[in-house]
C-alpha cells in the first residue's frame, strides 16, 4: 500500500491497533488521546520508512511493542500513565537522537537502550510519584554489561528516583538533571563523569551525601536540599573555587 501518513488521534473506540505490516510505505504516524487504547500489534515497531511517530495520552496502554525502526529521528511516549516498561531497542537505531518520556510510571528499560549510540538527549518526567528507575536484564554481577554505557549527553531525570547503578551507565553526560528526585546519596560514579559540566540536583529534599565531584564540573545547583549534612556542604563549599555553586539559596560567582 502507498500510504504515507496516518492519523488516529483521538479515536475513543480505538482498543486495539492490528497488524499493520502491510504499510511499508508509512512516513508519518499520529496516535494521541486514544483514551480506550489497551494493546499495540509488533509490526507498528518495524515500519522502516517511518519519519514523524506522534505517540501521547494513550492513559490505558500498559506495553509497547519492540522498536526496529531506521528512520526515527525522535521518540516521544508522553502520557502514558501505566505504562511501565520502556520498549525493547531492535535493530540498527543510529538516527535516534532524541527520547522523551512525560508524565509515564516507566521504571525499567530494556538493556538494548544503550545500544542507541546516536541518542544525545533523554527527557524524563515523572508524574506525581518517584520512579524507581532500573535495566531489564542486567545487574551488578553482570561484569560485561556493567561496562557498558550510553553517550547521553544531556540527561533531565525530573521527580524520578534513579538508582546509582542506573545513573553509572551514562558516565559520558554533559548536563545532569535530577531535580526532585529521592536519591539520598550520589555515589562514586559521579567522579568517573570526566564530562560532566552542569550538574542540578534542585529539591532533592532526601539527598544527604554527595560523594565524588567531577573534573570537568562548572555549575551545580543544589537549591532546597534540605537534608545534606553539614560535612557534605563544608566539602562542597571548599571546592567552590572550581565552579558555580547555586547552594542552599544563595549563588556564588567565581571569576
Amino acid at each position: 500500500m502507498l500510504l504515507k501518513e496516518l492519523n488516529l488521534d483521538c479515536s475513543q473506540s480505538l482498543t486495539h491497533i492490528l497488524d499493520i505490516s502491510g504499510l511499508l510505505n508509512l512516513e508519518i504516524l499520529s496516535i494521541h488521546d486514544c483514551w480506550n487504547l489497551i494493546a499495540i500489534h509488533d509490526s507498528l515497531g518495524f515500519l522502516n520508512k517511518l519519519k514523524t511517530f506522534n505517540i501521547f495520552g494513550c492513559t490505558n496502554l500498559t506495553s509497547f511493542p519492540p522498536i526496529n525502526v531506521t528512520s526515527l529521528p525522535k521518540l516521544e511516549l508522553s502520557y502514558f500513565n501505566n505504562l511501565k516498561s520502556y520498549p525493547e531497542i531492535l535493530g540498527d537505531t543510529e538516527h535516534i537522537t532524541y527520547i522523551e518520556l512525560f508524565g509515564t510510571s516507566i521504571e525499567q528499560f530494556p538493556f538494548s537502550f544503550l545500544n542507541l549510540s546516536m541518542l544525545h538527549t533523554l527527557r524524563m518526567y515523572g508524574s506525581g510519584k518517584p520512579h524507581n528507575l532500573s535495566w531489564i536484564n542486567a545487574n551488578e554481577n553482570d561484569k560485561a554489561s556493567s561496562k557498558v554505557s550510553s553517550n547521553v549527553q544531556f540527561l533531565h531525570l525530573i521527580e524520578c528516583n534513579p538508582s546509582n547503578d542506573f545513573l553509572r551507565r551514562f558516565v559520558n553526560v554533559k548536563v545532569l538533571d535530577l531535580s526532585g528526585s529521592h536519591l539520598t546519596i550520589l555515589s562514586e560514579w559521579l567522579k568517573e563523569c570526566h564530562f560532566l559540566q552542569r550538574l542540578c540536583l534542585n529539591d532533592c529534599k532526601y539527598l544527604e551525601e554527595i560523594t565524588g565531584i567531577p573534573p570537568s564540573l562548572k555549575r551545580l545547583s543544589a537549591l532546597h536540599c534540605k537534608s545534606l549534612t553539614s560535612s557534605c556542604r563544608s566539602k562542597l563549599l571548599s571546592q567552590v573555587l572550581y565552579f558555580v555553586l547555586e547552594l542552599f539559596d544563595f549563588i556564588f560567582n567565581i571569576s
